[in-house]
Formats: structure tokens, sequence, C-alpha cells
């Protein structure tokens, strides 16, 4: 009977020893699946990644879905590229040129903004473009230095082989020919003064000068001549363009910011072009045949351009057609050609015949 008793003391003292081992080996089991699922590959950490709960997932981005500026895009959160901010190369590209618009003071320059600078593009302004003159560009000269016309600058319109006018026309500022002779001068039905030095008609708002006419008008036009021919070969030998060829001779639609400009061809203008600058700005055109304006066709002047300033150097005739308007100093070593209902803001200085046709024809203001 007691050793009955004493092995069954020691039967349950045995169990009991198994039922603590069976639970500690169930809570070591729990600990390794938690913490020594899998080894670090730097050494010896270990986390288990197998036993991760969708909670635990959703809060490893707790912070994306906290600071996100936009919406999260699905029930996760899985930092798709519209979390946040959009990373897409034009959004990108589109981001840089505003905080550069920002901090300009004047249009941006770069090939993000607009190409401004090529033979075409600088010269064709779009609604931004054209806002680009602070208050030093309006007052600070841009192109070249203006060519010298010296005493041929005292006439609207001057020619060495004759005008001839059909009426009616109206035209600001004196006019003079030489060497040829007043008989040049014809369409105008000039009075002779009584000083024999000048002649006057109604469609003349200044004096017509011509060489055979009482002193010092021969002298004063012999001078003028030369000037004329100086300023034309001034203006034709200027070197360094800033554009040559432009729109191979054709610069119909364009707008002309200041600067020296030279075509190997004649000039072709059968749409409005527009000259934008300053009131100090210069342009030069060195056209190595004519100038063909087209009928009802306009030169424009934009920011405060002046003709004064606009020389155009023609080797070839220029013929300014029906209807058409043009500005600026025409510097011809041929002839000048207006046809009816044309008008000018400028002079017309020809080393052979002017032609007018019922015109209106203004000198510039100085």
């Amino acid at each position: 009977m007691g050793g009955t008793m004493k092995e069954n003391k020691w039967l349950r003292v045995l169990a009991a020893l198994m039922f603590i081992l069976l639970v500690s080996g169930a809570g070591c089991h729990t600990a390794i699946s938690h913490e020594c699922g899998v080894t670090d590959a730097k050494g010896g950490i270990c986390k288990d990644t197998t036993n991760v709960t969708p909670d635990a997932k959703l809060d490893t981005n707790i912070t994306d879905v906290q600071t996100d500026t936009q919406q999260p895009q699905d029930t996760a959160d899985t930092l798709h590229p519209k979390d946040g901010i959009d990373t897409s190369a034009e959004d990108v590209l589109l981001d840089t040129y505003k905080t550069e618009v920002q901090t300009d003071t004047q249009q941006p320059q770069d090939t993000a903004d607009t190409t401004l600078l090529d033979a075409q593009d600088v010269t064709q302004f779009d609604v931004a473009d054209t806002t680009m003159l602070d208050a030093e560009d309006m007052t600070t000269p841009h192109g070249p230095a203006p060519v010298n016309l010296g005493t041929a600058g005292n006439y609207v319109i001057l020619s060495k082989s004759g005008i001839t006018n059909v009426p009616t026309s109206a035209v600001t500022g004196d006019i003079g020919v030489s060497p040829i002779t007043s008989t040049a001068i014809t369409g105008f039905d000039l009075i002779l003064d009584a000083s024999g030095t000048f002649s006057t008609s109604s469609q003349v708002t200044g004096h017509i000068f011509a060489a055979d006419y009482a002193s010092p008008t021969p002298s004063n036009l012999t001078t003028a001549i030369s000037d004329m021919e100086t300023a034309y070969t001034d203006a034709a030998g200027r070197v360094t363009p800033d554009y040559t060829v432009l729109g191979a001779g054709n610069i119909s639609g364009l707008t002309l910011v200041p600067g020296l400009y030279k075509w190997g061809t004649g000039v072709l203008i059968s749409a409005d072009v527009t000259l934008h600058g300053g009131p100090n700005d210069v342009w030069i055109f060195q056209i190595a045949e004519g100038i063909t304006m087209e009928t009802n066709t306009k030169i424009i002047l934009t920011g405060g351009a002046l003709p004064k300033n606009i020389f155009w150097q023609s080797f070839g005739n220029v013929e300014i057609r029906v209807g058409a308007h043009f500005e600026g100093i025409i510097l011809c070593s041929t002839q000048i050609i207006m046809q009816s209902g044309a008008s000018l803001n400028g002079r017309m200085l020809a080393q052979t015949q002017v032609t007018l046709i019922s015109n209106i024809i203004v000198q510039p203001a100085p």
C-alpha cells in the first residue's frame, strides 16, 4: 500500500513536470514565431514578417496618410505617385517655370519659357512678350547707332532725277531735286517765290527746292545730295548683323525688335509688320535688292518706336502699293514708287526718281 502511494506520488510529480515542460515549450515557440522568423542580413536581429496583420501594414503608412495634401487614392494608401505631390516630368517643368516667373523682373529667357532669340521666333512676340519693356528699356537705346543723314535730313523727299506727282497728294516737309532742275518736278503746280530760292505748292506744307534756283539753294542741295549718298553708304556698310536673311526675305506678319537686319535678296511685305521697341531704339535694314509692300498692308510701330530711327537701305526699287502705309527713312540707290493712296511717315531719299500718285507723305518728328 505504501509502495503504491509512493509510486502514485512520483507519477503525479512526473505529470506535473511534463505539464510545465509542455507549457514552457508552447511559450517559447510563440516567442520564436514573433521574434525569430527571419534572420536579418546584417546579422542577428530577427523579425517575423509572415504574421504581420493588415492593420500593422496600414500603421506603417500612417505618416503618409496624415501628411498627404491630396486624398489617398486607395483604401490602404499604398503610395501612388499622386499622393501629396505629382512627380510627372511635365508638372516638374511647370513648377520650375512658375518659380522663375515669380522671381524674374523681366520675361524669362530660358528654353522653358519661350524660344525668343532665334531669327524667326524672337521677332514673333506673343501677348506675354510684348510686355517686356520696363522703365529702363524705354530709355536705354537698343540696336545699332542711328544713321547720320546730315543735311539730307532737312528734306522729306530728296531726289537726283526728279519727282513726279499725280494730284492730289499731301506732303508735309521740304522737297528738293539736284542735280536735275525744277522742270523735273511735275504735278505740283509750282509757284516760284519772289526770292527765287524756292517754290511753293498747295499740295506741299513746306518749300520746294531745285538746282536751278537762286543761291544758296544749288549749293545747299549739292551738300544734301552728298550727305544722302554718305548715309546710304553708312547704312549699307554696317557689319555684324543681328539677323541675316530673316524669313528668306519675306517678313510678312512679323514683329521685329531693334537691330541690324541683312538680306542678300529683296524684301516682301504682304501682311502687316510690327516694329516693337522704345523711342531711342534703332532698326537698320540692309537689302541687296528691292522692297515690295503689297496693297493695304501696314508697318506698325509699338512700344514708343519712332520712324526717325528706322532706316531702310535698299539697292533696288522700293514699291509701296495701293493703300499701303510705310514707316521710316528710305535710303534707295534707285527709284521709289508710291502707288495710289499709299502713305508714308518718314523720308524718301532716292538716288534716282520718286513717283507719287495721290499720296500722303509726312516727315517724322525730330
